[in-house]
C-alpha cells in the first residue's frame, strides 16, 4: 500500500512539471507597443546589425585621428600692420650755407627740421605728426642788380591720420589727412648795393607775419617692389585758412591742387600668418639688410615728379609748376655704384585780373655721380658719393619778349659722406656732411667771375632693390 502511494505521488509530480514546462514554451515573446506617429518623442534607434567577422575575431572600428595642420608661415608684416613706423623723403634735418666768390655779396643760409613720421596703431590705421621748423636767409640781386635781403621763419605742427588699403601683393592706397597750424614771418630789405653804379636807389623794408591753420590731403598709390620699401604717387590738396592782411605773396592765403611722388618705407610690426592674397612671398633667408652687392639699384628722394596749381587769393595770382626728376644709383660691382639723374622744371605766375604773366622760371639739370659703400656692421655703413652737376636757368620777369630776363649756366662738383642706418631690409635712413663748389657760372648779362660754394649736412632716405 505504501509502495503504491509513493509511486502515485512521483507520477503526479512528473506530470505537473512536464505541463508547466510545456506551458512556458508555448507563451509568445512580449512585443513593444508601436509608436504613434502623431505623438512627439525621440526617434527609435535603427537596429544594429551583427558585426562582420573575419573568421577569428570581430573587425572593430579604429579611432580616426584629426589631421595635423602645418604651422602658419610667418613673413615680413604687410604694410599697415599695427606697430609699424613709416618714414618718407619728407624727413629732414638739414643745414646749409652758401657764399659766392668775386665781387658778389650774395649769400644763402637754410636750417630746417622736420621729424615727421607715422605709426600704425591699429590694423591699416595710422597716426602721425607733421612737425617742422625752418629759418632761411638769402642775399641776392634782383633783375636790376640791386641787393635784396630776405629772411623767412616758419614753424608748424599738427596731427596726421592715414588709412592703408591693400590693392594686392605689390600695391596699396594710403590716403592721409593733416590738419595743422603754422607761423610764418618774412622780412625783405632792399639795400643800396649793386654790381656797378647805376641810378639812385631808395632802400626799403617790408615785413609781415601770420598764424593760420591749414589742411593737407595726400592719397598716393604705393608700389612695394621690395619688403619695407615703397615708391608712390598720387593727388594732393593743400589749403590755408585765413591769410595775410598785406600784399606780400609769401603770406597770402593759398590753395594748391596737384600731384606728387613719394619715396619711403616702414619697419616694425608683428609678423602675421602668410596671406597669399595681400602679402608678397617670403624673403629668402638669411635676410640682407644693407645694399652694396653687384646689381643693387638704389632709389632716394632725388627721384621726384610733381605738378601743382596754386591760387593766391589776396594777391590775385595763380602759380602753375611742373617738375620731373628721375634719378637712380646702380652698383656695377660690389661696394661700387654709379648714378645719374636728369631734371626739368617750369614755373609760371599769372596775374588773374589782367591775365598777364608776372614771371616764368625754367630749369634743366644733369647729375652724374659715383659712390662707394663701406660696411661698418650688418645695419650700419658709410656711403660717400662724388658728383658732377650741370644746371641751366632761364628766368623772365614779365611776359616773354617784354620783360627783363636772364639766363645762367653753372657746372659744379660735390662730395657727401652720409652715415647710413639700414633700419629694415631694403630701407635706409642716413645723415652726414656735404660740400659743393661751382666750377663755372656763365650769365648772358652781368659778371661771370663769381662761383658758389656750399657746405652743410642733410638727411638721406631711400631704399634698394
Amino acid at each position: 500500500m505504501r509502495r503504491g502511494t509513493a509511486s502515485f505521488a512521483g507520477s503526479l509530480i512528473v506530470a505537473l512539471t512536464t505541463t508547466a514546462i510545456a506551458s512556458a514554451s508555448d507563451e509568445p515573446e512580449p512585443v513593444p507597443p508601436a509608436l504613434d506617429p502623431d505623438v512627439e518623442g525621440p526617434p527609435r534607434p535603427p537596429p544594429v546589425p551583427p558585426p562582420d567577422t573575419d573568421g577569428s575575431d570581430y573587425a572593430l572600428p579604429r579611432p580616426v585621428e584629426a589631421p595635423i595642420e602645418p604651422e602658419p608661415e610667418l613673413v615680413t608684416p604687410r604694410f599697415g600692420t599695427p606697430g609699424q613706423v613709416v618714414v618718407s623723403a619728407n624727413l629732414a634735418a638739414n643745414i646749409s650755407y652758401a657764399a659766392f666768390s668775386g665781387p658778389s655779396q650774395a649769400a644763402y643760409f637754410d636750417l630746417s627740421f622736420q621729424p615727421g613720421f607715422d605709426v600704425f596703431v591699429a590694423r591699416n590705421f595710422s597716426v602721425g605728426a607733421s612737425i617742422f621748423a625752418n629759418r632761411s636767409f638769402s642775399r641776392t640781386y634782383d633783375s636790376s642788380y640791386a641787393l635784396v635781403e630776405r629772411e623767412y621763419v616758419t614753424l608748424g605742427a599738427g596731427p596726421r591720420l592715414g588709412y592703408a588699403i591693400p590693392l594686392g601683393r605689390w600695391a596699396s592706397l594710403y590716403p592721409t589727412a593733416t590738419l595743422a597750424i603754422d607761423y610764418v614771418s618774412t622780412r625783405e630789405d632792399l639795400r643800396a648795393g649793386r654790381f656797378s653804379p647805376g641810378q639812385p636807389l631808395t632802400p626799403s623794408v617790408r615785413s609781415g607775419s601770420r598764424v593760420d591753420p591749414y589742411v593737407y590731403l595726400f592719397a598716393p598709390v604705393l608700389l612695394h617692389p621690395a619688403s619695407n620699401f615703397f615708391v608712390g604717387a598720387g593727388p594732393a590738396l593743400f589749403h590755408h585758412f585765413g591769410g595775410s592782411k598785406t600784399d606780400d605773396p609769401d603770406l597770402d592765403q593759398r590753395t594748391s591742387f596737384g600731384g606728387r611722388m613719394t619715396v619711403g618705407g616702414y619697419w616694425g610690426g608683428t609678423p602675421v600668418p602668410h596671406d597669399r592674397k595681400t602679402l608678397p612671398p617670403p624673403s629668402p633667408a638669411p635676410t640682407r639688410y644693407h645694399f652694396g652687392e653687384a646689381r643693387d639699384v638704389v632709389l632716394t628722394g632725388d627721384l621726384f615728379a610733381g605738378a601743382s596749381v596754386d591760387r593766391l587769393s589776396r594777391t590775385d595770382r595763380t602759380v602753375a609748376a611742373v617738375s620731373f626728376r628721375p634719378a637712380i644709383d646702380y652698383f656695377v660691382e660690389k661696394h661700387f655704384s654709379v648714378g645719374a639723374g636728369f631734371g626739368i622744371g617750369h614755373t609760371k605766375a599769372t596775374q588773374d585780373s589782367t591775365d598777364s604773366t608776372i614771371y616764368t622760371y625754367t630749369t634743366v639739370s644733369l647729375d652724374l655721380r659715383v659712390g662707394a659703400q663701406v660696411p661698418l656692421s650688418q645695419r650700419l655703413s658709410l656711403y660717400p658719393r662724388a658728383g658732377f652737376h650741370a644746371l641751366y636757368i632761364d628766368q623772365v620777369a614779365g611776359a616773354a619778349g617784354e620783360g627783363v630776363s636772364y639766363e645762367v649756366t653753372t657746372t659744379a662738383v660735390s662730395l657727401s659722406l652720409p652715415l647710413v642706418v639700414h633700419v629694415a631690409p631694403h630701407l635706409f635712413v642716413g645723415w652726414g656732411p656735404g660740400v659743393s663748389h661751382e666750377l663755372s657760372r656763365a650769365y648772358d648779362t652781368g659778371p661771370n667771375d663769381i662761383r658758389r660754394t656750399s657746405v652743410g649736412a642733410g638727411v638721406l632716405v631711400g631704399g634698394w632693390l
